[in-house]
């Protein structure tokens, strides 16, 4: 199995996302989930920057 590993630092920010993760019970499922609507993201705004 191929990992990614992510680190937090301990700031407010960075233990929200911590704590709400750690809080699921299928965690990689949702990092791969927000991953991909990152992406997608990504692609939509490329694709608009560009027409502009």
């Amino acid at each position: 199995m191929l990992r990614i590993t992510v680190s937090f630092k301990k700031t407010n920010r960075d233990m929200k996302l911590y704590t709400y993760v750690n809080a699921l019970e299928e965690k990689s499922d949702f990092v791969k989930d927000a991953i991909e609507h990152y992406i997608k993201y990504l692609e939509e705004k490329k694709k608009t920057d560009e027409k502009s």
